[in-house]
C-alpha cells in the first residue's frame, strides 16, 4: 500500500533513516520520458579500437558477434604493485594505494546500451564480473572487490561506449562493514539470512515487488533513496557475489533483461548506477572458522541500480537522510506496467 502521508522509513539491510515525502507530490509519471540520442559512432572512443587504443586485455568473452574485453584502466584509482604498509601520524592513518583497477568493455558496438542486450549477453557479462572478481582475491593483499558500472553523465560516466569497472582495495568499506554488522546481529537473533528474510516478505506484499524471475527478484527497496530505486536480489542465498551459481546468474540475467529498459524509461534516461554489493574476501575476516561461518550464513549480495534523478540537498549532505518524493509501491507499480507493455 503506497503510504497517503509522510513517513520516516527505516532501512534494516544498509541501515539509516529515509524520508518518503509523499505530500513533495512526484508522482512515476512526473519523470516525462526525453530521449537523449546516442553517436552510433565515436572516431576518439578508447573502447571501439581497443587493440590500437589499450593492447593489454587482461581477458576477452565472445558472445555471438559482440565480444567482451577486460583491460587494465589506464587511469587506475589504486595499483598493484604497492605493499599496503600503514602509516600513522599523531591522529591520522595512511597507506598505500594498493589495489587493482579494471575497464569492463560491454560491447564493441559504441552505441549498444545495456538496456538492449540480449538475456545471454548479460548473463555471459554477469560470469566476466565474477571470474574477475575470483580472480583477483587470490591476491590476499586485496580485501574486497567492487563491481560498479556509471550510466550517463548524471551517473558519472566519462565515456558513452559501454563498459563497466572493477576495483579490489586493501581495505574494507565503511559501508561494507556496517552491513555485514546489521545482518550479522538479525542472524544472531532470529537465525535466519536478513536478505532471505526481505525476498520472502517483499513476495508475501507484492507492493514493492517489481519482477520475479523464480531464482531472483527485483524490488523497490521499503526505504527507497531516490525514485525508483531497484534492487535485484538472487533468490539462492550465497554470501559472496563469487560464489553464485550459474543458475543464480542466469535469473540474474533474466531479471535484469525485464527491468532495465522500462527504468530507464521511467527516469528519462536520467542515468543510473549499477553496484554489486558483495562480502570481503573471506581471508580478510580475522574472526576464525566460527566467524566466516556466520560470514556465510549471514551476509547476502545483491545488485543495485540507483537512477539518479534528485540531487542531494543540504539537509541530506548534513544528515546521511535522504528525501524520496516518490514512494517505492508507487515506482514499483509504474515499473511493472511498463514491464507488461514490452
Amino acid at each position: 500500500m503506497t503510504p497517503d502521508a509522510d513517513e520516516l522509513r527505516w532501512d534494516p539491510l544498509r541501515g539509516g533513516w529515509v524520508v518518503i515525502a509523499t505530500t513533495r507530490g512526484r508522482r512515476p509519471s512526473d519523470f516525462a520520458p526525453t530521449v537523449t540520442p546516442v553517436a552510433s559512432s565515436a572516431p576518439s572512443c578508447p573502447f571501439c579500437d581497443l587493440e590500437t587504443a589499450q593492447p593489454h586485455v587482461l581477458a576477452e568473452r565472445a558472445v555471438g558477434n559482440d565480444r567482451i574485453t577486460v583491460v587494465p584502466n589506464l587511469y587506475p584509482a589504486l595499483r598493484i604493485e604497492p605493499e599496503p604498509e600503514t602509516r600513522e601520524r599523531g591522529l591520522y592513518v595512511a597507506r598505500a594505494a594498493t589495489g587493482a583497477h579494471e575497464v569492463i568493455v560491454e560491447s564493441r558496438f559504441h552505441d549498444r546500451l545495456l538496456e538492449q542486450a540480449t538475456r545471454d549477453h548479460l548473463a555471459a557479462l554477469l560470469e566476466v564480473w565474477q571470474a574477475r572478481s575470483r580472480d583477483l582475491v587470490g591476491d590476499r593483499r586485496l580485501q574486497h572487490v567492487q563491481v560498479f558500472k556509471n550510466c550517463g553523465r548524471q551517473a558519472g560516466a566519462t565515456k558513452s561506449h559501454p563498459h563497466s569497472q572493477l576495483i579490489a582495495s586493501s581495505i574494507r568499506p565503511a559501508r561494507v562493514m556496517r552491513e555485514l554488522a546489521l545482518a550479522t546481529a538479525h542472524f544472531t537473533c532470529h537465525h535466519e539470512c536478513l536478505s532471505c528474510a526481505v525476498i520472502a516478505q517483499e513476495r508475501d506484499e507484492r507492493t514493492r515487488l517489481v519482477f520475479d524471475a523464480g531464482g531472483a527478484v527485483a524490488v523497490a527497496p521499503f526505504a527507497s533513496r531516490q525514485p525508483f530505486e531497484t534492487w535485484v536480489l538472487p533468490t539462492e542465498h550465497a554470501a559472496s557475489f563469487r560464489d553464485a551459481s550459474p543458475s543464480s546468474l542466469s535469473a540474474v540475467a533474466a531479471t535484469l533483461e525485464a527491468i532495465l529498459g522500462p527504468l530507464q524509461a521511467a527516469t528519462a534516461r536520467a542515468g543510473y548506477n549499477l553496484v554489486i554489493v558483495d562480502a570481503p574476501t573471506t581471508d580478510s575476516f580475522e574472526h576464525g572458522r566460527q566467524g566466516l561461518e556466520q560470514l556465510e550464513a549471514s551476509h547476502h549480495w545483491r545488485i543495485e541500480l540507483t537512477p539518479r534523478v534528485l540531487p542531494g540537498a543540504g539537509y541530506e549532505l548534513a544528515t546521511e537522510t535522504p528525501i524520496n518524493p516518490t514512494p517505492p509501491e508507487a515506482a514499483a507499480a509504474h515499473l511493472r506496467m511498463l514491464i507488461d507493455r514490452k
